[in-house]
């Protein structure tokens, strides 16, 4: 019975350490869409940071790309690391799928880049972060709109709103329950381990709202690659932060010649 109740005390305590309800994690999800260019399939790396009441959120991305034949369609597929910086460091990570769909667009310069679009974007962005500050999971379902004009054939500047309605996972822990199991000396049976978890441990979840927006501008060098700089705001459980990205954007695929000019 000493094992079951060593074993019991142990899983109390690291639902302590990594479910404390210390942070919401509404907002925290990694970026949904990375390349706003859909005239090929392509990778693409990411780093970003994010500030918001004294906090900081860095987010590094590997995201993927497949684009139609027609180059209206793009499916994207991130993976990303989270690193939160709070009272203590807290890390997760985060896996985007979502799909982006031109609705509308002008005249293309002779490398394929429109000289305006209207794009709309959705998918799913499920999120944890564990460490120090508590553990949590957000769930959301982001749905974003694009508004893209283009000067010249190597500028395209991207406005882009998103809002993210999703699900907030956590699991609190009763220190009083902790106490009082930490303090017995006593035997206890498989029944009165399920009793003590239980009472310890409640689950709980919620309703949550994330929007973003900003303006992204991404230079195109040459058919290859593209560089983004991106900056904009959105909230963080109830504060709003301030975030800057840099995205490097490299075409593993020939650019679909249904968005070329024709000749």
């Amino acid at each position: 019975m000493l094992r079951f109740r060593t074993l019991a005390l142990g899983l109390c305590a690291l639902a302590a350490l990594v479910a404390t309800p210390a942070f919401a994690l509404v907002g925290t999800h990694g970026p949904a869409i990375t390349s706003f260019d859909s005239r090929a399939s392509s990778v693409a790396l990411s780093a970003s940071h994010r500030m918001f009441n004294g906090q900081a959120l860095t987010t590094l991305t590997y995201n993927t790309a497949f684009s139609s034949t027609t180059g209206r369609l793009s499916s994207q597929f991130g993976a990303h690391a989270l690193l939160l910086q709070e009272t203590g460091l807290g890390v997760g990570m985060s896996a985007g799928a979502v799909a982006m769909y031109i609705v509308s667009q002008g005249e293309r310069f002779a490398n394929g880049v429109p000289k305006r679009a209207t794009r709309f974007y959705g998918g799913l962005v499920p999120t944890a972060i564990l460490g120090t500050i508590g553990g949590r999971v957000w769930v959301p379902v982001v749905a974003g709109a694009v508004q893209t004009f283009s000067p010249t054939h190597w500028l395209s500047i991207n406005g882009y709103a998103e809002l993210a309605p999703g699900f907030d996972f956590n699991a609190k822990v009763s220190p009083t329950a902790l106490d009082e199991a930490t303090g017995k000396d006593e035997k206890l049976s498989e029944d009165k381990l399920r009793e003590l978890f239980d009472e310890a441990v409640s689950w709980d979840y919620g309703f949550g709202f994330g929007w973003r927006a900003g303006v992204d501008a991404t230079f195109h060098l040459g058919e290859a690659f593209d560089l983004s700089v991106r900056g904009g705001a959105g909230n963080v459980g109830s504060d709003v932060g301030f975030n800057a990205q840099l995205v490097l954007t490299m075409r593993w695929d020939d650019i679909v010649p249904a968005v070329l000019p024709k000749k």
